[in-house]
């Protein structure tokens, strides 16, 4: 990791002070923004719930929560991803959005 994305991760930490963020945290919303995504696999729902996306993202994905969600019923795909199930993002339940 380089010292920009501490810097970077520690301005998180301030934007975000009354979460009291750990450092994991801000580094992981770093590194989604180094990968241009908005989908994190955590269980800390109510951190990345409050956190905006360093992207254009609206909201972050939570993996596994959005996935489970976006799971298709027997013998349902999504033709557009390949057949995959898409992420929902459920926003309405977002901290701060």
């Amino acid at each position: 990791m380089s010292a920009d994305a501490l810097r970077t991760a520690r301005t998180v930490r301030g934007r975000y002070a009354e979460l009291k963020l750990d450092l994991v945290d801000s580094v992981n919303v770093v590194r989604a923004g180094q990968y241009e995504t908005d989908t994190v696999r955590t269980l800390d729902r109510r951190d990345f719930g409050a956190i905006l996306p360093l992207t254009p993202h609206p909201a972050f994905g939570l993996l596994p929560d959005d996935l489970q969600a976006a799971s298709p019923r027997k013998g349902e795909t999504d033709a557009a991803s390949g057949g995959t199930p898409r992420l929902s993002r459920n926003h309405e339940t977002r901290a701060g959005v």
